[in-house]
């Protein structure tokens, strides 16, 4: 009996393997995913948005535009992608800029740039385990200020996740898509408070939740062709357009 039954096993175990590997018993082949975190996001610069992170890579999806930033190991070069138009753009870490969404602070009073870091903070945000960053902007108002320095930012409280799987270049990639300060993680929230006392979420965790993604997510896809620059995958204009990708809200 137990000789018997040796060899249907192994027939078993690999008909199991090769299924595994390739596909399902009715033929279809399986795609490959990988686990990754999940933040959904509401930033005043780009909307909703959803910033994804796994082993495989980092993918930041800008719902409104249709636009992806995706970076994945090991040369963790930086490319944005047009699903639409399946097009995109390509450039080594350290030498990609967010297209003109970088400019687009210095037309904001409530440029985040002026922001110097403080007292840093373990804490939970969402479930998570996080860093809270208290930050300094202009000092308090005196007398005769104008009225646009009143909408200046005062101060701000930044909440990062570090990580070790994203290199660090990719991460500042990442806060400059949102136009955020420079911190040691990943931008998960900032709340900023004007010399008015106006308190606005520049950039806003919704949820966060760890799921199996497609491994192709971070992957340029074949029949994407590419294009000499993000305006090109925009359809803005130049960059000194700016004024088209100014906040709405």
């Amino acid at each position: 009996m137990t000789r018997q039954l040796r060899p249907n096993l192994l027939i078993a175990v690999l008909l199991a393997t090769v299924l595994g590997s390739h596909g399902t018993a009715n033929g279809k082949a399986t795609e490959p995913t990988t686990m990754a975190t999940v933040y959904e996001q509401n930033s005043q610069i780009l909307g909703p948005c959803q910033l994804i992170v796994s082993k495989a890579g980092v993918r930041l999806n800008w719902k409104s535009k249709n636009i992806a930033l995706i970076s994945h190991p090991p040369e963790w070069r930086m490319v944005m992608l047009n699903p639409a138009e399946q097009k995109y753009f390509m450039a080594p870490p350290g030498q990609f800029r967010a297209c003109s969404m970088m400019t687009v602070s210095l037309y904001r009073t409530c440029d985040t740039s002026i922001l110097k870091p403080g007292k840093t903070e373990k804490t939970v945000l969402n479930g998570r385990p996080v860093k809270k960053i208290s930050m300094t902007g202009e000092p308090a108002l005196k007398a005769g200020y104008r009225y646009w320095q009143k909408l200046l930012l005062h101060s701000a409280e930044y909440w990062i996740e570090p990580t070790t799987m994203i290199p660090p270049k990719v991460v500042r990639h990442i806060q400059e898509m949102y136009v955020l300060p420079t911190a040691e993680g990943l931008p998960l929230q900032l709340t900023t408070v004007n010399n008015k006392n106006k308190i606005v979420k520049e950039l806003q965790l919704l949820s966060v939740k760890t799921q199996a993604v497609s491994s192709k997510s971070f992957a340029i896809p074949d029949q994407y062709k590419p294009v000499k620059s993000q305006e090109d995958l925009l359809n803005e204009g130049k960059s000194d357009d700016i004024i088209q990708l100014l906040p709405r809200h």
